[in-house]
């Protein structure tokens, strides 16, 4: 299942949608797992202690998720990235929480082993 929360910006929601609509064609997508799109700047990982990032994976035992935070704030800006270079950076961020969901998918041990060279053949794919 797919879910854009409302609040999230209508070319956020685009590129979010176009993006999961290409892996689905190249990956399969178990029934179990929801992909969703959050209007915050981050999102939990980890336990919920470890801290925040721009996306997630959850496995559990009936579903999983990914979760991806959907929304540009003034701390990036004043970081020195834009509205328009952050928009670039979410199918990254979307593909590379997918190659995590393909680990859990696969019966791996999910880790960061492999995933930057899956997300890279994957983007390159969807491109």
């Amino acid at each position: 299942m797919i879910y854009v929360y409302k609040g999230v910006a209508k070319d956020v929601e685009i590129v979010f949608l176009k993006t999961v609509s290409a892996l689905i064609k190249v990956s399969n997508l178990p029934k179990n797992v929801y992909i969703e799109i959050v209007p915050a700047p981050s999102v939990a990982v980890g336990d919920g202690l470890s801290g925040l990032g721009f996306g997630v994976f959850v496995d559990s035992e009936d579903y999983s998720t990914i979760a991806i935070a959907g929304k540009y704030c003034n701390e990036m800006k004043q970081e020195g990235l834009s509205r328009k270079e952050w928009l670039c950076t979410l199918p990254e961020i979307i593909v590379h929480e997918w190659a995590h969901m393909e680990q859990w998918r696969d019966g791996k041990k999910l880790n960061h082993k492999g995933i930057t060279k899956r997300t890279k053949e994957l983007l390159k794919v969807i491109s």
